[in-house]
């Protein structure tokens, strides 16, 4: 790994409550600006499919800033890994 890389460990994505916190909530987010939900974590995107509350958590933000420049993602901090 190199000295600028961070490693994301699925755990760091979700609460006490195993719902997705702001970090998950923003990466799933970052992840459909960009249209790359398939380089999601499984454990983010399993979540998805079994939680319609996050889900719309996650619909309800990317509505607010779909239309924003996504130039402002890059480098993207999870994404420039994969």
């Amino acid at each position: 790994m190199k000295e600028d890389q961070v490693m994301f460990k699925p755990s760091v994505f979700f609460d006490d409550n195993n719902e997705l916190n702001d970090s998950g909530i923003l990466l799933y987010v970052d992840a459909l600006r960009l249209n790359r939900e398939k380089e999601l974590p499984g454990e983010l995107t399993a979540h998805i499919l079994r939680s319609p509350h996050d889900r719309r958590r996650i619909l309800e933000y990317y509505e607010f800033i779909k239309d924003d420049d996504i130039r402002e993602l890059m480098p993207h901090p999870y994404f420039a890994q994969h």
